[in-house]
């Protein structure tokens, strides 16, 4: 296009305008964010060298009507709850608020997290956690966690009676409201997951993130979700550590001796988990000293060969074992079916088949009525 990548004066001349006319005040902070030390725009020619390379959510923030938030009585009358518990929590700072000029405002985020936890206090023994679990919870270091109450960051109290007797605890919802204002470089999230950056980087691909500076806190427990789901063996990778076939792991699949994970944030995804591989390492070792096949009937199938002689897929013959209707056996080496049994149940599945483009097995084509003239 003869446009891309080129400035539209007209379109930053109309943002311009609605920037000017919604203007937040001095003290918001997320304006003083936005436009870093050298602080707002005073001309227009200021304005369009700075604005483009500002992301999406900076933009809109620019342009939305300004609304310090919610007043005590406000997030009262949302919540249900009386206004004496709001300003309560308010006052024990477990209920983030902002001052504009002599009034307190709660931001709508806040308000809606607040009623999520419960509408707390920060008057029950609930309302603390000690400094070790706060840092193993929100993923600080026990010596960031001292460092934030050092600066007045964290509130904190000392325990006075019982088992809480001499340790320290501070509130967990500013640890979290602390762990999401600060992020995560990438170095400090794959020290936390113990993983390396690249594999760090390969886990972050395509999550909702816009790559800022720092990592939220939100999308490294997504990471983490991710990286536990993950823990296992795709079909592939199990074939390739037992040194088999994947119609070998597939076999034992449909015959129950295993069961497929799949992982939550990709249901595509089939893997086996450590136990399961365990069964098939102990499938493998009784392999090894299998009866010689002299001592199997000579029309003995395995469900991928009954699967072909049939026509059909291994789940389809696993379906017909579970139902009784097609006899199995058991040997050291998995199931095993006899031929004239699997033959027997094929005719009777291609002769009601439903599938018209279905092509019968080749011993069954000439005894089968033709379709040509239907």
């Amino acid at each position: 296009m003869p446009w891309h990548g080129k400035l539209l004066l007209d379109n930053l001349r109309v943002t311009f305008k609605l920037w000017q006319a919604r203007q937040h005040p001095s003290d918001c902070p997320t304006c003083r964010e936005i436009w870093g030390a050298k602080k707002a725009p005073t001309t227009f020619d200021d304005y369009c060298a700075r604005y483009p390379d500002l992301d999406h959510g900076a933009k809109r923030h620019l342009t939305m009507k300004w609304s310090p938030g919610l007043t005590a009585a406000e997030v009262a009358e949302r919540s249900g709850q009386p206004l004496s518990r709001v300003r309560l929590a308010i006052a024990n700072n477990v209920l983030r608020h902002s001052v504009s000029g002599k009034r307190k405002y709660v931001s709508r985020t806040d308000a809606t997290l607040w009623v999520a936890h419960r509408c707390p206090t920060g008057e029950s023994r609930f309302s603390w956690i000690a400094v070790d679990t706060a840092a193993k919870r929100y993923l600080f270091t026990t010596r960031e966690v001292w460092q934030l109450i050092a600066q007045g960051a964290l509130e904190s109290r000392e325990g006075t009676a019982g088992a809480q007797r001499g340790l320290t605890y501070v509130r967990p919802q500013q640890c979290e409201q602390l762990r999401k204002e600060i992020g995560f470089t990438e170095k400090q999230a794959a020290a936390r997951l113990h993983i390396t950056v690249s594999r760090l980087r390969e886990l972050l691909n395509g999550l909702n993130w816009r790559g800022a500076p720092k990592i939220p806190f939100v999308t490294l427990q997504a990471v983490k979700k991710r990286l536990d789901s993950r823990a296992g063996y795709d079909l592939r990778e199990a074939a390739a550590e037992l040194k088999t076939t994947v119609a070998w792991v597939e076999e034992h699949i449909a015959a129950g001796t295993v069961r497929v994970s799949r992982a939550k944030w990709d249901r595509r995804r089939r893997y086996l988990s450590e136990p399961m591989m365990e069964r098939l390492r102990q499938a493998r070792r009784s392999n090894a000293k299998r009866e010689p096949a002299s001592a199997l009937p000579a029309d003995a199938l395995s469900v991928s060969q009954a699967a072909r002689e049939a026509g059909v897929s291994i789940a389809t013959i696993g379906k017909w074992a579970e139902a009784s209707e097609l006899p199995r056996f058991h040997t050291p080496v998995g199931w095993r079916y006899r031929r004239r049994s699997v033959r027997a149940r094929a005719k009777r599945y291609w002769q009601d088949v439903r599938f018209l483009r279905a092509t019968p097995p080749a011993w069954l084509q000439s005894a089968l009525p033709s379709n040509e003239n239907s």
